[in-house]
């Protein structure tokens, strides 16, 4: 009696809850939260013990085995190529652009794939790194790849770090993403009262980007951003395969 009580509460709750959908692209501003859904709050309710086995089966049964995610990009130092590389090669301009310098392109499989090709003939892309994160809907998941230095008697970390947290629809895979690429670089100064020079080491920002994408099914998306936060820092380009 009380696993058809537990599913018809949660049939009642899916019912009732029904999320809107968000605006098709959004930048966010950190702290970035990660929406809950009622699945999540029932979820909570059942205690994680071999004895309650039972209620995880009807928990699945009710709302479905969750579906897969896969995050799998490409990260790029576009800085050396010319301005209007992007506009020729994504075929136009962007689906959406902000104020501060992000722009966005949606792409088909095919397209994608294209655009992978054509990086790899092009000397003046230069690849960073290729995340891959594998996961499934509802799941906050994370990737760091890098290292850390210490400053002035404090550590800091440098390199990339990717947050993913998503939701799969009929059409949409509504997508909350957290990017961010740090780099230790070293200036030459010329030391106080010396004739000497220092090398100075910072932590330069090239990318630091938190957005919600409602992606069309079978797309992927480029992410380019025209203005770095660091005036010093690089042009980054993010190419996501279809998700």
């Amino acid at each position: 009696m009380l696993g058809w009580a537990l599913a018809l509460v949660a049939l009642a709750a899916v019912a009732l809850f029904q999320p809107t959908r968000p605006a098709p692209f959004m930048v966010l501003h950190q702290p970035v939260k990660t929406p809950g859904s009622f699945r999540d709050y029932f979820g909570r309710l059942i205690p994680a013990r071999p004895g309650w086995a039972w209620a995880w089966r009807v928990e699945q049964a009710v709302f479905g085995k969750r579906k897969p995610v896969n995050f799998y990009a490409q990260v790029l130092d576009l800085s050396e190529l010319p301005g209007m590389w992007l506009t020729n090669s994504l075929s136009g301009s962007p689906t959406f652009a902000t104020t501060n310098g992000l722009q966005l392109w949606f792409l088909s499989a095919e397209r994608v794939k294209l655009l992978h090709e054509q990086l790899k003939q092009d000397a003046e892309a230069a690849v960073l790194s290729w995340p891959r994160i594998s996961t499934a809907e509802g799941i906050e998941s994370r990737l760091f790849s890098g290292g850390s230095i210490d400053l002035d008697g404090a550590n800091y970390q440098f390199g990339l770090s990717v947050s993913c947290f998503a939701r799969v629809g009929r059409q949409y895979t509504d997508l909350i993403a957290c990017v961010t690429y740090l780099e230790p670089i070293t200036n030459a100064s010329a030391a106080l009262g010396s004739a000497g020079v220092t090398n100075l080491i910072s932590i330069q920002t090239n990318l630091d980007a938190s957005f919600r994408l409602q992606v069309p099914k079978g797309n992927g998306f480029f992410l380019f951003n025209r203005a770095p936060p660091d005036p010093r820092g690089k042009r980054i380009g993010i190419l996501v395969d279809p998700l």
